[in-house]
């Protein structure tokens, strides 16, 4: 009696093991789908509805507009208001923008983190992104634009892609007092 418990677990085990199996080698794909003809698979932009799985490409939620950024800093030297009024909030890509000054991560006084370019200063996403960014390098930044404060325009939750380095320097995090 002991000896039939173990045989039906026996060939329960090996029924899952070959099921398992068979859906690895032969994909989980339906018998009609596009299984096995890569050429065959319908792209994103088709509305199938038929019965085959098959994997399209990921939503796009598109890209920021690009604006250079002499034309955000000239709206905003003309008319704050309208310019904050038609800018802000949203969010842009600024190409080839030139690194005048990136905050020191190291200074616990001034939580204030950013790239800055005249009176213009980018707030990154992350603060550790800074460390990556020397001065004098050209960045293209992604940002939303945010405000003018103390007369400086800040675009906040910055991403920034180094374009030319070639130029840069890092500051150094301290200066030493030992002589």
């Amino acid at each position: 009696m002991g000896g039939d418990k173990v045989n039906k677990h026996m060939i329960g085990l090996t029924v899952t093991a070959i099921l398992l199996v068979t859906l690895t080698v032969a994909g989980c794909a339906p018998v009609d789908s596009h299984a096995g003809n890569p050429a065959s698979y319908p792209d994103s932009s088709q509305n199938s509805t038929g019965t085959g799985f098959f994997l399209t490409t990921a939503p796009s939620y598109g890209q920021p507009t690009e604006l250079s950024l002499s034309q955000l800093t000239g709206d905003f030297a003309a008319d704050p208001v309208e310019a904050e009024a038609t800018y802000g909030g949203q969010r842009y890509r600024f190409p080839s923008v030139y690194v005048d000054d990136v905050s020191s991560l190291f200074k616990p006084t001034n939580p204030d983190t950013f790239v800055m370019n005249g009176k213009v200063k980018f707030q990154p996403r992350y603060s550790s992104s800074l460390s990556d960014i020397p001065i004098n390098s050209i960045v293209d930044i992604e940002g939303t634009v945010w405000k003018v404060q103390s007369s400086f325009l800040i675009i906040r939750d910055c991403i920034y892609t180094v374009v030319d380095a070639t130029n840069g320097w890092e500051r150094p995090d301290f200066q030493s007092t030992f002589a």
